[in-house]
């Protein structure tokens, strides 16, 4: 470009090396090998751990039959392979190819060839979630010179085995309320309260829902409650959904309801809001296939303790265990993470016993 070089990649054929050109060796050497097969469908890549994580969807390249193409299928699966791993408004970098048979493609819907349509969206989709939560459930390759807060999540990762789980910890007591202090053979952890308790709650209401089995709890007097006129129209559009997760609405005149059962989860918290802002979050969400996840992680953020709480040891000890028994312990269902680690070397290092 205007007489100088402006990429070089060494043309090898290694995909790693040529993200190591595009977007440096550091993020080269953390990213993790992506690869499986559906039928005669075979992907292959490389996407980033949850510790590497980017403010926009332009880190996410497509190829198929090696060929660079946009296609919104693909970009869906990846946001669902990352579904609580990552905050809000934050995106993973991946580099996939997808090898398929030609005639299960049109190449033919953009002048420029650069967007394609699967003859089976639902088969691509689902194998590439596959792929890339497999990737993401092993143990990530160790980053190199990663400092401040990319060295503490590394270290998180790095100290969690395949199966997700947590490692032995014994709690020491509680700070600020909020957070709760942990040792074990691998260091300090400060775990948040809150957000450890939320991913709990979610994974129990998720289970509830996949087996039909709310846990419920009647009301000793009916809450009134008034719905928004768009409030309305989405407890029409969800009312099997409400009624799975254990609400019981009854019309009462105009927009006002009466409420007769609502989740166990949401004892102590305050019914009124806790209604109105997860019919507030269904109708944001335009997917009607994730409007369950939607639900449940409302549900778990009212029902969940609160920053500023004060926890017995014998309480602190109930959460961790837990948590221990939970399919991403890591974050919180909104993606946040739900504790720090200070590895017993870091800690070495920070009081200067590094000999």
């Amino acid at each position: 470009m205007d007489g100088r070089t402006a990429l070089r990649t060494s043309g090898d054929g290694d995909m790693r090396s040529a993200v190591g050109e595009v977007y440096g060796l550091e993020t080269a050497r953390s990213m993790l090998e992506v690869e499986g097969s559906d039928g005669l469908l075979y992907i292959q890549g490389l996407t980033s751990p949850p510790s590497l994580q980017r403010s926009t969807r332009s880190y996410l390249s497509f190829f198929v039959n090696r060929r660079y193409v946009r296609n919104s299928i693909l970009a869906k699966a990846i946001e669902t392979a990352y579904e609580g791993l990552l905050m809000t408004g934050r995106h993973p970098v991946t580099v996939l190819n997808i090898a398929l048979p030609p005639e299960e493609i049109d190449v033919n819907v953009h002048p420029a060839k650069l967007e394609v349509k699967f003859r089976n969206n639902n088969e691509v989709f689902t194998a590439v979630v596959k792929a890339v939560r497999d990737a993401l459930s092993r143990s990530p390759l160790p980053a190199a010179g990663a400092s401040g807060q990319e060295a503490v999540n590394q270290s998180l990762w790095d100290v969690f085995p395949r199966s997700g789980s947590l490692p032995a910890l014994h709690t020491l007591g509680q700070l600020s309320a909020s957070y709760i202090l942990a040792e074990g053979d691998e260091g300090l952890f400060l775990i948040d309260q809150h957000a450890a308790h939320e991913r709990i709650l979610f994974d129990r209401i998720m289970a509830q829902q996949a087996e039909r089995k709310p846990d419920v709890q009647g009301m000793l007097e009916p809450l009134s409650i008034e719905l928004s006129p768009a409030q309305e129209a989405v407890y029409s559009q969800c009312s099997g959904l409400l009624s799975e997760l254990g609400f019981t609405l009854e019309p009462f005149g105009g927009r006002t309801f009466l409420v007769r059962s609502v989740p166990a989860i949401l004892s102590g918290a305050s019914l009124t809001e806790a209604l109105h802002e997860l019919l507030d979050d269904l109708g944001a969400e335009k997917d009607l296939n994730r409007r369950d996840i939607v639900a449940a992680r409302t549900l778990a953020c009212h029902g969940a303790v609160r920053a500023g709480q004060k926890l017995s040891a014998d309480e602190m000890e109930d959460l961790l265990k837990q948590l221990q028994h939970t399919l991403q312990p890591r974050t919180c269902p909104h993606g946040r993470p739900t504790m720090i680690h200070l590895s017993a070397q870091q800690l070495k290092k920070e009081f200067g016993r590094t000999g």
